[in-house]
Parts: C-alpha cells; structure tokens; sequence
C-alpha cells in the first residue's frame, strides 16, 4: 500500500508545509518535531495519518502528530512485543537474522565501515544513531 494516494490526504495540512517540517533529521539533522507536533494538532485527518504510517510501518519522519519512536512503541504493543522496524531496501532482499545483522538495531543504517563506533565496552555501535542521539542530548542540555 505505501506510496497509494488516500482520499483523507486531500485534507492533510502538512501539504501546506514543506517536508523539512516532518522529516527534520534528514533536511536539519536534528529530530526536534516541534513545528511537525504543532501542525499535525490542527489536522483534521490526524488520525487518518498516523493509522495509515503504522500500517505501512513508516519508520521515518512526524505522521499523525506522533514521532518514530512512539510509532514503534506502538507497533510493538500491537505486534506483542519484539517488533523492529522493517528494513525497505530493494537491495537487501528478505530479512533473514545475516540481513538483520547487517543494519544498526533500528535497522535503519547499514552497520558498515564508517558507519560502525566501539563504546567502551567493546560493543559495536550504529555511528548515525550515536549522532543523532548527541544531538538530543545536546538540545536537551541547552534548553535546560
């Protein structure tokens, strides 16, 4: 069903915003949806939206006022527990436990050269992950 045109999208007012708004860590770097939130609670077909990203298992961006991480919080409880994120690259083929090991636990960043960080405790770490969760914690520093 992903990429099908919906009747309820007519009405969506995030076509009135450009998509930095919704997709702020790809156009800014940062995954501060304060704007998307705000846009999203004046939205007629806001649960429209988020029903439609959480059957298609959107991982990305603001979709029915309501982060990634809450998405996959939600999926979770509905598919009981153990769900992660599906990995959408025609390249990869189907998700088999080598597939998995391959992508960062988001499965959202492939766990190859540049990409992959040792903490201290030796474990192998998701590079763009890390970043993004810095810059959280550097926003969250400064607005304290």
């Amino acid at each position: 069903m992903r990429g099908d045109y919906e009747d309820w999208e007519s009405d969506a007012l995030c076509k009135e915003v450009g998509p930095e708004v919704f997709y702020p860590s790809e156009y800014q770097g940062t995954n501060t949806y304060e704007q998307a939130v705000k846009v999203c609670n004046l939205c007629s077909v806001k649960a429209q939206c988020l029903e439609r990203a959480l059957r298609d298992e959107e991982p990305h961006g603001m979709w029915g006022g309501v982060t990634p991480t809450t998405r996959l919080r939600l999926l979770q409880e509905r598919h009981g527990g153990g769900y992660r994120w599906p990995v959408f690259d025609d390249q990869v083929g189907p998700l088999t436990p080598d597939v998995l090991r391959d992508y960062c636990k988001n499965n959202l960043h492939p766990m190859k050269g540049d990409n992959i960080v040792y903490d201290s405790s030796g474990f192998m770490r998701c590079s763009a992950c890390r970043k993004i969760a810095n810059r959280r914690r550097n926003a969250r520093r400064k607005s304290a």
